[in-house]
């Protein structure tokens, strides 16, 4: 089955910074905020991501922001693969899919949707 959250968080390799990406559907907005990990091992948010940023203007909003992960769990750790089930022996995907709109001027409503898949060979 596939994970499904209204947000997405991306740790670097090395573990000591992470972006957390996040869309708010009360209002319409996504946001992004980036940490780093202090001298006490903790994360803290990294300079100029005291609070989470707006990924776009206040004229655009978002009505659907959907992160889906495949699969729900580690792949690559053998407790995952039940005698012999192939279920998760393929690459993680992390599937985006977006929609947005905006007031226009001439037209009431301007939409755009957008969606888009992401893999890699690492599963962290």
């Amino acid at each position: 089955d596939p994970f499904e959250s209204d947000t997405l968080v991306l740790k670097e390799a090395s573990g000591t910074s992470k972006t957390v990406f996040h869309f708010d559907s009360n209002e319409e907005k996504m946001t992004v905020q980036k940490f780093s990990v202090d001298d006490y091992g903790n994360f803290q948010p990294a300079d100029g991501f005291l609070q989470p940023l707006a990924l776009h203007s206040d004229t655009v909003k978002v009505e659907l922001a959907e992160f889906r992960i495949v699969p729900s769990a580690d792949p690559y750790d053998a407790a995952n693969i039940i005698s012999g089930d192939k279920l998760f022996w393929y690459q993680p995907i992390v599937q985006f899919k977006l929609m947005t709109y905006a007031q226009g001027r001439v037209r009431e409503k301007i939409e755009l949707e957008f969606q888009t898949s992401v893999t890699s060979r690492k599963y962290q």
